[in-house]
């Protein structure tokens, strides 16, 4: 069999690679430069590749195998499908080929905090569990193929991207965190966003689980395409069957069954979005045959997760979050609001994915003492802060110069936040790179503030 992986990155080398293992025949194809180490290592298996552009050896193949990168509307996919070639992604391809039940988180926001926490509950529950997928800095699921012996369950974040080109794919749990706009300018409408969250369900049978926030207005009106055995968390509701609060404590429900999990209280998360998140964690858990004990501790020893509202620690008594990951502007608010108890300097800007600003400039005001505006949304955003008559701001394309900028208008017990509520491929590789820039600078004025 002949199969073409199109994008030589992490994603499209994993998947040749896993295509190779299986005794394929495999060609790999790039439109532009990719790094030389994917190309070295190509080499050194010696997968027959081409980059700046796709031939016609593109089609001579049984399938093709798309990095989630690549749009469905791209031309070279057109002609794939104009030549009656299959095309499939990587996930799609991974799930075809692996022995283990997928448990699968998408949303648009909460994706990783809810994956690492039902990995980690699982894990200390004493089951045999892998993470990977879109998870960061990305564990594609097809280097699991082969790998998965005596593995219970691969909990796998999933992408909207990598969710464009399923067929069959259909994990066991499903979880979707919520969905509020974000990547329009992939997607084009809200309504396509919303349906390729959805088909997150789409091929479930009615033993498999699905788990949504019952309070997601978006998930609410397309619950419809749900389908499986059908949990739900809430911070409200407590006629449900999943996970909700009641009295300061968090409960789960299942066939007239209460159990009571732990105490709102053991969660060191910041924000209720972030109590979202465990509650989603928590059910699928559950339901994925975790230990109560263990759901605990868990909850209890987990503090934050990198660039998602990270806390890395204080320089003169000023307080540094790290929330890189926030890359749209309903995240953008509940960050801000999750520390709005404290005087907030923020760094904040990047480039637009085509959602608007929604609320971004109401809750600077709100919620800012100072603002630090980066990127190529600064002027934009500067625009929707002096609507406001707020004053209290700078403007700079010098990241470290930013940080710099935050500390001067900084005064003991208050907080330093890189929000950005924009992607960061204007200044950036992508939003790890800029949490790891600002914590190297964070790391860098400690040291030389305590010398």
């Amino acid at each position: 069999m002949k199969v073409t992986v199109l994008g030589i990155a992490r994603s499209g080398l994993s998947a040749a690679k896993a295509a190779l293992r299986l005794g394929y025949d495999v060609f790999i194809s790039d439109i532009g430069k990719p790094d030389n180490i994917y190309l070295k290592e190509l080499e050194k298996l010696h997968i027959s590749f081409e980059t700046d552009g796709h031939s016609s050896s593109v089609y001579d193949s049984d399938l093709i195998v798309v990095s989630p990168g690549i749009p469905i509307n791209a031309e070279v996919i057109k002609k794939a499908y104009s030549n009656g070639i299959e095309v499939i992604g990587e996930i799609e391809f991974a799930y075809r080929h692996l022995n283990v039940p997928l448990i699968a988180i998408t949303g648009t926001n909460g994706k990783t905090t809810t994956t690492t926490l039902i990995y980690n509950m699982l894990k200390n529950s004493g089951i045999n569990v892998l993470i990977g997928g879109n998870i960061a800095p990305g564990i594609p699921l097809s280097s699991f193929i082969g790998q998965d012996k005596n593995i219970n369950f691969i909990v796998a974040e999933i992408s909207t991207f990598q969710l464009e080109t399923i067929k069959r794919f259909n994990p066991i749990i499903s979880v979707l965190t919520n969905i509020t706009p974000d990547h329009i300018d992939r997607h084009i409408t809200m309504d396509r966003y919303i349906k390729l969250k959805m088909r997150i369900f789409e091929n479930h049978s009615k033993n498999d689980i699905s788990i949504f926030n019952d309070t997601d207005f978006n998930t609410r009106k397309y619950q419809f395409m749900i389908k499986g055995k059908v949990y739900r968390f809430s911070l409200r509701n407590r006629d449900i069957k999943g996970t909700y609060i009641k009295g300061g404590k968090i409960y789960f429900y299942d066939d007239e069954t209460y159990n009571e999990l732990f105490d709102v209280s053991d969660i060191k998360f910041i924000g209720k979005h972030n109590i979202e998140n465990v509650l989603a964690a928590s059910c699928a858990t559950v339901l994925a045959g975790g230990n109560v004990e263990s759901i605990r501790e868990t909850i209890k020893l987990t503090n934050s997760i990198p660039h998602r509202l990270e806390y890395l620690g204080s320089v003169n008594g000023i307080h540094f979050y790290n929330n890189s990951m926030c890359t749209n502007p309903v995240a953008f608010k509940s960050s801000l609001e999750s520390l709005s108890n404290k005087n907030i300097i923020l760094i904040a800007g990047g480039r637009e994915k085509d959602t608007g600003l929604g609320e971004m400039g109401k809750s600077i005001v709100e919620h800012t003492k100072y603002t630090v505006l980066i990127g190529e949304l600064k002027d934009k955003l500067e625009k929707e802060i002096i609507k406001y008559g707020y004053k209290n701001y700078s403007k700079t394309d010098d990241f470290e110069e930013a940080v710099c900028i935050a500390f001067k208008h900084a005064n003991k017990d208050e907080v330093i936040l890189l929000s950005p509520g924009a992607a960061s491929f204007d200044m950036f590789k992508n939003f790890e790179d800029r949490g790891d820039q600002f914590k190297n600078i964070f790391k860098r004025m400690k040291e030389d503030n305590e010398s």
